[in-house]
């Protein structure tokens, strides 16, 4: 085992001989957690060494660690709910008197929810997890060790304030990561600006996942909200998350991330106030349909915001909310009208910006027609409907829409397309078709529509190939929502396999077979066991129990599960007397002590030894005592 001591325990980089702290981090060679945490040094699984304790939530503490195997750092999460347990002077972890049923119950429902964040590895939002054990009485997650710079931070450097232009391109593609969890059934209650990163890539990520009884004040849980941040139905009694819960904390860091200003306290908010505070030079320079996006985000009525995360991605795309009435932002002490409607114009033409920049930055002409300033002129009554025609249609200088599926967007000199106007609605990062290649258009063609109004397209965005996950013994449908959150289309029908080594239910195999790389939007079968697998029986090793008091080996036998009966043999030593000399299984095959697995439930006879003292015989059949 390498020695943790020529490694600093803050952050896992070498620490040389006779340093008193580290020169990276500043963390002293002699550093220890607070009272009641791991020991800094502390050997976990006979692989990992803890390190400084970084984070407590409301079901864990969060400590950098050392991979002895892997020779990297890595995360720790230990199972630490501070209201119901305590750590005893070994270390272990044991429940408060009166409080053992909460405690075990939550610890199941921690591992369950480890288990679920560990089948999202792929997900680009979050951080893999690779290993999940149960060891001093509680139970442990180790995952990698990505630091990154919070968001808070991030803002600092930034001036504590981002305009849309410069927050939307981190703030966009990371709702459709946020989405992708969601789709995978994976929830996050605790989204801000201190748990949103900022990684090496540039990318928006989340760390700080919990289970959801430590994001709600209505369970046993300790649990940890965040002013400002957190939704009001977290601290009701009879109140429940949902995915809206994540729109909220969403629609709080963006809009804390606009204006420099924190949210009002959800714990207080009342439904009937205009309580939304922005500088009037914020209000003013966000387009009106971010703003109306921000406001039906941040309705502290869970059942009156906005429902998913997709929606409020279209909101801020400018696609159309109910158009209903929300609660007021107020502009310095003057109210901003009550409905707002969410606009496609101001995101049309940086959209159209980015995408020449990043991806074709080769391609002459552009995305003509959209507004320099970046301001909506549109108003929601003159854009068309995916489920009814223009309002133009019966215009006497109506046309027929032409048919732009399949083309090249950036093929057309100005935006135009004969007497229409040519406009990007929405990047499709899902689509396998070339980079620019409309996959969609509002109206549809053949429709007749006046030429003053834009045709609304969505074009590729041309990602690269994914692979496809192993996801064999998974629940067939977690793996449709995974494959769907990871950009794939999966097959209805399944195919059935007779000799699976799986139980029925369960996924044998994907066709294309996992490891294949494939684009966005491939379409995958899953290949589903319908055998019944017989009950596993659990195996242990038989411990070696030979030399020890017969009354003892037959309690630690009896505990691992084992059945015992036991059996005298004679010994000539008094020292022998009562000590076990050999365990077999009733055959009387004899077993490697240490070495021999067997299931739970076999019998074992334990021999141990009969002394008896006699007197020196003549006879030299009798034993000698």
């Amino acid at each position: 085992m390498e020695n943790q001591e020529k490694r600093c325990m803050g952050c896992m980089n070498p620490l040389p001989e006779g340093r008193s702290s580290c020169g990276i981090c500043g963390y002293p060679a002699a550093g220890e957690n607070p009272a009641g945490y791991l020991k800094v040094g502390t050997p976990l699984s006979d692989r990992y060494i803890c390190g400084r304790a970084l984070s407590v939530s409301g079901d864990a503490t969060l400590y950098i660690g050392w991979d002895q195997i892997a020779k990297q750092p890595v995360s720790i999460r230990e199972y630490l709910p501070t209201d119901l347990c305590q750590r005893t002077e070994t270390g272990a972890v044991e429940a408060l008197e009166g409080k053992e049923v909460d405690y075990e119950a939550l610890r199941q429902s921690f591992l369950q929810h480890a288990r679920h964040l560990a089948r999202c590895r792929d997900l680009a939002v979050v951080t893999p997890i690779y290993d999940i054990f149960e060891e001093n009485g509680s139970a442990y997650t180790v995952g990698e060790y990505a630091p990154g710079t919070t968001l808070k931070n991030y803002m600092k450097k930034k001036g504590d304030r981002l305009s849309w232009m410069d927050a939307r391109k981190l703030f966009i593609p990371f709702l459709s990561s946020v989405a992708s969890c969601h789709a995978a059934g994976l929830y996050h209650y605790a989204i801000s600006p201190d748990t949103v990163v900022i990684g090496s890539d540039g990318r928006l990520r989340l760390t700080g996942f919990s289970m959801p009884q430590a994001r709600m004040t209505n369970s046993s849980l300790k649990p940890q909200l965040t002013a400002g941040f957190a939704a009001p139905e977290q601290y009701a009694e009879s109140g429940r998350v949902t995915p809206a819960t994540d729109v909220y904390g969403l629609g709080a860091t963006l809009f804390w991330m606009l204006s420099g200003v924190t949210p009002p306290d959800g714990a207080n908010r009342d439904p009937e106030s205009g309580d939304l505070w922005l500088p009037e030079e914020v209000v003013n320079s966000m387009p009106e349909n971010v703003t109306a996006a921000l406001v039906h985000a941040l309705t502290p009525s869970a059942e009156e915001r906005l429902a998913t995360v997709e929606d409020l991605r279209d909101a801020l795309g400018g696609v159309s909310s109910d158009g209903g009435t929300a609660a007021a932002v107020v502009k310095d002490n003057n109210h901003l009208p009550k409905k707002y409607l969410a606009l496609f114009g101001g995101i049309i033409l940086a959209l159209v910006v980015v995408i020449i920049i990043l991806a074709f930055n080769s391609c002459n002409g552009g995305a003509g027609g959209g507004d320099a300033t970046g301001s909506t002129t549109t108003t929601a009554a003159t854009l068309p409907s995916r489920t009814t025609s223009s309002t133009s249609e019966s215009s006497t200088d109506s046309q027929v829409v032409p048919d732009l599926g399949g083309k090249d967007f950036f093929s057309y000199k100005e935006g135009k397309v004969g007497d229409f106007t040519v406009k990007i609605a929405w990047i499709d990062a899902t689509s396998n078709k070339e980079p620019g290649t409309i996959v969609d258009q509002v109206p549809a063609a053949g429709e007749k529509a006046s030429p003053a109004d834009p045709i609304y397209v969505t074009i590729s965005y041309g990602y690269g190939n994914l692979v496809v996950p192993d996801l064999a013994g998974w629940d067939e449908q977690d793996a449709r929502n995974f494959l769907h959150a990871l950009g794939y289309r999966v097959k209805e029908e399944t195919l059935e396999v007779a000799n699976s080594k799986y139980d029925k239910g369960k996924v044998d195999e994907t066709s294309p077979k996992a490891g294949t790389a494939l684009p966005y939007g491939s379409e995958i079968t899953l290949r589903v066991s319908n055998t019944e697998q017989p009950p596993q029986v659990l195996g242990v090793y038989v411990p070696d129990v030979t030399g020890i008091d017969y009354r003892l080996a037959i309690e630690i036998l009896s505990d691992i599960g084992f059945v015992v009966e036991t059996a005298e043999v004679p010994v000539t030593e008094i020292l022998q007397d009562n000590m076990v000399q050999n365990v077999s299984v009733p055959v009387g095959d004899a077993l490697t002590p240490g070495d021999t697995v067997l299931p739970v439930g076999s019998t074992l006879v334990v021999y141990y030894g009969q002394y008896e003292a006699t007197l020196p015989s003549d006879d030299p059949q009798q034993p000698q005592g």
